[in-house]
């Protein structure tokens, strides 16, 4: 069994708990970034949400527009970002993040280079 089926059969076992797909929200400023993220998820069995600017990601997380969501990936150092929320960090906290089970910020650049 591949790592892809692992991760697949983790995720039905997620989607039987949760009556629905698990729901991702990725928000990152690089497009390429946002595309290879959301296939890939979307391959192991996620619902995908994307949005490239983290002032639009929290105001729409907080208004309920993007409907319950497990996870989010925030882009660490947001160039699509206002004073008010730079990044992934400040994203958290926007979105209290006591309402959502996980986020993950990150910097796919760095975690690349680093590869």
């Amino acid at each position: 069994m591949s790592k892809i089926d692992d991760i697949k059969a983790q995720v039905s076992g997620l989607e039987d708990l949760l009556e629905r797909k698990p729901r991702v929200l990725v928000v990152d400023d690089d497009s390429d970034v946002v595309e290879l993220t959301k296939t890939v998820l979307e391959m192991c069995g996620y619902e995908v949400l994307s949005e490239p600017n983290t002032n639009t990601a929290a105001e729409n997380y907080i208004t309920g527009k993007y409907g319950e969501v497990d996870i989010i990936l925030a882009d660490y150092n947001n160039k699509n970002a206002s004073k008010d929320i730079q990044g992934g960090l400040t994203l958290l906290t926007a979105i209290n993040a006591s309402e959502t089970p996980y986020i993950i910020c990150w910097d796919v650049r760095t975690i690349c280079s680093n590869i």
